[in-house]
């Protein structure tokens, strides 16, 4: 689906192996390509998979740069049992 237009207006940028903030870099550098297409808000969606304990820290940076996004922030954190 990369470079094509969803019917339901969603653009995805997958993070798999990148930090939060190469993520919201790469979301600033196409927030105003998102906007100009139709786009009338932006969500940052984490999802962290864990197996005995989920606690993660974020730094100032971070939550500055998704600050700055001027977006919505889902976090899901959920237990792997696929072993």
């Amino acid at each position: 689906m990369k470079g094509q237009v969803s019917d339901h207006g969603v653009a995805i940028i997958h993070g798999q192996d990148r930090n939060i903030l190469d993520l919201c870099a790469k979301a600033n550098a196409i927030k105003e390509a998102l906007f100009s297409s139709g786009a009338s808000e932006i969500e940052l969606s984490i999802l962290r998979e864990y197996e005995n304990q989920c606690n993660e820290e974020l730094s100032v940076e971070e939550i500055s740069a998704i600050a700055m996004l001027g977006c919505h922030l889902c976090y899901t954190a959920y237990q792997d049992d696929s072993e």
